[in-house]
């Protein structure tokens, strides 16, 4: 019944995501599509995000894509597809081609159907060998927002369903209501390191109720809902509530944070009996846009249900992303994070950090090819010893072609 329950959420929101796009009117804007390839290639130093042999390799990567743009309820809407091909030198036998499929419908802004109500579906499928892939590509597009999960393990093919739908509607010229939610499904594929993979299963929601005191404070109440199945582990529940606020400092800073309660709740399994608390949980953001320049920082703890754990883990999250543009055509970007998830009431007390930090610089040659080069540090390290230590350092370059035509 749990499991039919899920597959019709996410049956629900897929649904209502893609008719929110497709049922769109037409309009007399010019529709564009964009197709485009890059290619690239650069050094991996533990292809296999290996804790006992690191195995590093010069990988080749090709990755063609299309994206479609069309106007609807007043906003512009997408869908997209890519495929990664990876070519290894050394380690021929790993490869598993295509890499890594990415499909994506969403809206660039809300979808406005009346001047109070608006929505911005999203809907994705994801398929990828990578688990660091997996990381960076899962979540919803959402600018400034870390990864929710940035356990990485060893090299296995892993399929990710994602449906999600929020809904907009301004109660009164001060008051501001939000309501959304969804479902995400999870299949991994059997391999050597993995040959009895579980799968999961995932159904969330969010709503807010915010009072706007003046055009640049606003504050309210919020709850969230999040409930994780596995095929074998013990089902997980975090529900949470509290309060919510925007501040925009000046026309360029605005901060936005959240402060409140969590009840998480674990069913009992064999190595467990079972978890019913509470717990403070809180988040930060701060972010400062002028021009070409921003910077992004921001800060959470909260307990989780879904992490790589398979269990409730009290995860933390730091993350800082910088960007700009420091000359005509030429940009350049810094990000950087850590999280630790910390078991909560297990047998094994285990804590997972991990340290990440990227950089990249990208040039634009002419209107339809840009260059870019860039890097990426992992450190993953295991309190408990169970999964061991990870250490990987990727460098690549590449050159990415594009255009677009009006349909």
């Amino acid at each position: 019944m749990r499991r039919f329950m899920i597959a019709r959420a996410f049956a629900v929101s897929a649904v209502a995501a893609v008719a929110c796009l497709l049922a769109a009117p037409e309009s007399a804007a010019e529709n564009k599509a964009v197709p485009s390839v890059s290619l690239e290639g650069g050094w991996d130093s533990n292809i296999f995000n290996s804790s006992t042999d690191d195995v590093s390799d010069v990988i080749l990567r090709a990755r063609p894509g299309l994206e479609l743009f069309f106007d609807a309820f007043q906003t512009t809407g997408s869908v997209s597809a890519f495929i990664e091909f990876e070519k290894f030198i050394d380690n021929t036998e790993v490869e598993d081609n295509p890499s890594t499929i990415d499909l994506r419908l969403s809206a660039a802004k809300p979808m406005r159907i009346a001047p109070r109500f608006s929505f911005s579906p999203y809907l994705g499928f994801l398929e990828t060998t990578d688990s660091w892939r997996r990381n960076q590509l899962i979540s919803p597009p959402t600018p400034g927002i870390p990864p929710a999960d940035q356990i990485v393990v060893g090299r296995s093919k892993q399929r990710y369903y994602l449906a999600g739908l929020r809904m907009d509607y301004l109660v009164s010229p001060r008051v501001d209501f939000s309501l959304g939610g969804g479902a995400t499904k999870t299949d991994r594929l059997p391999s050597v390191t993995d040959p009895d993979p579980e799968d999961s299963r995932t159904i969330f929601g969010d709503t807010t109720v915010a009072y706007r005191f003046n055009p640049r404070l606003s504050s309210g109440v919020y709850f969230s809902a999040n409930v994780n199945s596995w095929d074998r582990s013990p089902d997980t529940r975090v529900l949470s509530g509290g309060l919510t606020g925007t501040y925009e400092i000046a026309e360029q800073y605005t901060l936005t944070g959240r402060a409140g309660v969590a009840h998480y709740s674990e069913d009992a399994g064999p190595a467990s009996e079972g978890t019913d608390d509470w717990t403070p949980t809180a988040s930060v953001s701060f972010v400062y846009s002028k021009k070409y320049f921003s910077v992004n920082l921001a800060a959470s703890t909260e307990p989780s249900g879904g992490s790589g754990f398979g269990v409730i883990t009290d995860r933390l999250t730091v993350y800082l992303s910088l960007t700009d543009q420091f000359a005509e055509g030429w940009w350049w970007d810094l990000s950087g994070s850590y999280q630790r998830n910390k078991s909560i009431d297990q047998p094994t007390d285990e804590t997972i950090d991990t340290w990440w930090g990227g950089a990249g610089i990208r040039y634009t040659a002419t209107k339809w090819a840009s260059l870019y080069i860039k890097g990426d540090i992992y450190r993953q390290r295991d309190s408990a010893g169970a999964g061991g230590d990870i250490d990987r350092e990727t460098v690549y370059a590449g050159v990415e072609f594009s255009t677009f035509f009006l349909y």
